[in-house]
């Protein structure tokens, strides 16, 4: 996931609704709760097709995972 061509509110938006700092959100040592939604919004973002923050804590683990997965069957990359 490339998140460097995104609008910096975007990147904003996710850090005010998870409270917490990308680099907090995204550390390997110890992993964010909030960090499978995060990957979700971001990969959606930079695909052109977001949903908000709200909508997808609505969603199941797996509901959340199979578009993470259908965002990257896409042949362009």
């Amino acid at each position: 996931m490339s998140i460097e061509n995104l609008p910096v509110s975007v990147m904003e938006e996710l850090e005010l609704a998870a409270g917490v700092t990308l680099d907090v959100l995204f550390n390997q040592k110890k992993r964010h709760p909030y960090a499978n939604r995060a990957s979700v919004f971001l990969t959606l973002h930079t695909k052109g097709t977001p949903m908000t923050w709200e909508e997808l804590g609505k969603l199941s683990l797996d509901q959340l995972f199979a578009l993470l997965e259908d965002q990257s069957d896409d042949p362009k990359e």
